[in-house]
């Protein structure tokens, strides 16, 4: 049941990378969120999203920081890419 709900929810905020681009490509949206991250490019940019759209799944959030190498804004999209495919085996919930 675990595996399913972190499957899904790793599913579900990796697709919000390419969402992110249709935000950034809106001159006014970028504006706001450049000040908002206090960053310039979009990798950093997107990267900074994907860590806040993170911190809403709880549980996914404990997921990763439990059972991989922590949320990082450098790796999240790996370690999401990964668990979207297969959750790591275990006996214990976070």
């Amino acid at each position: 049941l675990h595996r399913r709900r972190v499957l899904r929810e790793a599913r579900q905020l990796r697709l919000q990378w390419t969402a992110f681009d249709k935000a950034l490509a809106q001159p006014a949206i970028r504006e706001g969120l450049e000040k908002k991250y206090q960053a310039t490019d979009t990798m950093s940019l997107k990267q900074a999203m994907l860590m806040q759209e993170l911190q809403t799944r709880p549980f996914l959030s404990a997921w990763i920081s439990r059972y991989t190498s922590g949320a990082k804004p450098e790796t999240l999209l790996g370690t999401l890419t990964q668990l979207s495919r297969r959750p790591p085996v275990t006996t214990a919930t976070p």
